[in-house]
This record gives structure tokens, sequence and C-alpha cells, in this order.
């Protein structure tokens, strides 16, 4: 996937969104259950941020429950993918997510 991709890996994130200015992505792909914030505290920061809040999030999760997938929806994410992750599942998704953000983009 990181041919086809610049991809900006994490490891923590205590300090993402001076990363996500820096890296200016397209589209983030962002975990549900990490160390330090919650995947939902990081994408309700985002989303309250006026030039990140239009950035397509695809939320990753190990919780397959209802509520939880509600949740990312209703905070705001553009879709979810349940872990463990199938690639092209995962490959479709990002893609949906560009071209929305492309056309989103030339409105």
């Amino acid at each position: 996937m990181e041919d086809k991709y610049n991809v900006l890996s994490l490891e923590d994130s205590r300090d993402f969104i001076r990363s996500i200015r820096e890296f200016n992505p397209s589209l983030i792909l962002l975990d549900i259950m990490m160390p330090n914030k919650t995947g939902f505290e990081c994408l309700n920061e985002i989303k309250q941020i006026e030039d990140l809040k239009d950035i397509p999030i695809i939320m990753i999760t190990a919780l397959a429950d209802h509520d939880s997938i509600k949740k990312a929806i209703e905070s705001g994410a553009f879709e979810y993918i349940k872990k463990p992750i199938i690639t092209y599942e995962l490959l479709a998704k990002i893609n949906t997510a560009l071209i929305f953000k492309e056309n989103n983009d030339k409105i």
C-alpha cells in the first residue's frame, strides 16, 4: 500500500494535530484503540479545527459492536473498517474517500 500512497504512521496520539498539519494528509486512518487518547477523542479534536475538519477519516476498530460504529459515524468519521483488516476492503474505502474529497474540493 505504501507504494501507491505517501503514508505517515504515528505511534503516539499526543502530538497528532501538529503532525497532521505538517503532513497535510488527504485522508486519515484512525485506530479507535490507541495509547494516551482514543480515536474518538482524536476524531473530535480534528473535527473542531476549521482547516482540518473536512479531511475524510476512516476509523479502524477491533470493536465490532454497533455502538462503536454508530459513534464513529455520528462523530464525523467518513467510514469505518473492522479488524482484522482485509486489504482490498481497506483500499476500496480509501479510494471512495479520496474520490469524495476530490469532488468536494471542486465545489
